[in-house]
């Protein structure tokens, strides 16, 4: 018996446990691990087996992993016709397909019940706490590595100031999550706190707007993410509602947890914490590129995006500016 016919039968036993390769070379006494670790590449290619969390190797029944070939569709979700002819196809959720492009090989997890359902308008649920939103709170620092930056970062006519460069990102998210779609920039402000030695710079920035459907918005950026932090930002977004609020914890969980994505929700039936790292595809990238080749705006629409880099210029220019 060879080492390939080994290994399959070892990932098929009754009893048997999700595996490295190294353990599953000392399982099988195959005294070079190199020709193991080849092998279970091949598998993995041809869909036999798996490699799931810890890189450790199974059977995908076992790890309730399909494997086939992906249909992407103009509403984003995804149909996986698998390459096991017996099993029927997967509907796949437009947040669940990940990167993936039209007729890709992938593997997917069969789940019950998707863990975050979206309508059209990306990252808004379909279901759960409902009520209208008041006020949504955009929080963007930033760390700012001054050594590493380039000349060009320092001058003003250039970068397009703080409120452009990296608040474009909150006011389209204010557009995205209020449901406005247009919005006055009622106060603005930008200064040079920290930083004399690059005058052009603006190291803080701050913004109030207020949208067509009566939300609010504030955003606070800035370039002072201290050096103890374990990433370069900090970022947060608050969302509140008549009906409770939710806080969006980026990058970190601060003194708590290094990874990002977590979702706090608390409405009237308590307080709920959503972790959702590697749960939730980023799909608004391969919307984007459908919307390119399809002439289509699933991602977002132009008058969107427009919207969001206008609300941008806007606060930017009737900036005032209080430091430095």
């Amino acid at each position: 018996m060879d080492y390939e016919d080994k290994i399959v039968r070892l990932l098929s036993s009754k009893n048997y446990v999700p595996m490295t390769c190294e353990e599953i070379a000392s399982k099988i006494r195959a005294p070079e691990v190199h020709e193991v670790s080849q092998l279970l590449s091949d598998l993995t290619r041809s869909g036999q087996i798996v490699r799931i969390k810890g890189n450790r190797y199974s059977l995908p029944d076992v790890a309730d992993l399909v494997v086939g070939r992906i249909q992407i569709h103009r509403s984003g979700a995804g149909t996986l016709y698998p390459d096991d002819a017996s099993h029927p196809p997967v509907d796949i959720a437009p947040n669940h397909t990940s990167t993936a492009m039209l007729h890709d090989r992938v593997l997917v997890r069969l789940i019950e019940e998707p863990i975050w359902r979206v309508k059209r308008r990306r990252g808004k649920p379909n279901d759960g706490p409902s009520g209208k939103v008041i006020q949504v709170l955009g929080l963007g620092p930033h760390r700012l590595n001054k050594p590493t930056r380039p000349a060009w970062f320092f001058e003003r006519e250039k970068y397009g100031g703080i409120l452009c460069d990296i608040g474009s990102h909150q006011f389209e998210q204010f557009l995205t999550y209020s449901g406005a779609t247009d919005a006055e920039v009622v106060h603005a402000a930008v200064g040079n706190y920290n930083n004399p030695d690059t005058p052009e710079l603006e190291d803080f920035g701050e913004a109030n707007l207020v949208g067509n459907n009566g939300a609010a918005n504030y955003v606070r950026l800035d370039w002072f993410t201290p050096d103890g932090l374990r990433t370069w930002g900090d970022g947060r977004m608050i969302i509140l509602g008549t009906s409770g609020y939710i806080e969006l914890r980026k990058y970190v969980d601060i003194a708590r947890d290094g990874t990002g994505d977590h979702v706090y929700l608390v409405d009237q039936q308590g307080e709920h914490h959503i972790p959702v790292d590697g749960q939730v595809g980023f799909r608004f990238f391969g919307e984007l590129i459908l919307d390119c080749l399809n002439r289509t705006e699933k991602a977002m629409t132009q008058a969107h995006t427009f919207k969001a880099a206008e609300l941008a210029l806007t606060a930017q220019a009737k900036a005032t500016r209080i430091a430095g």
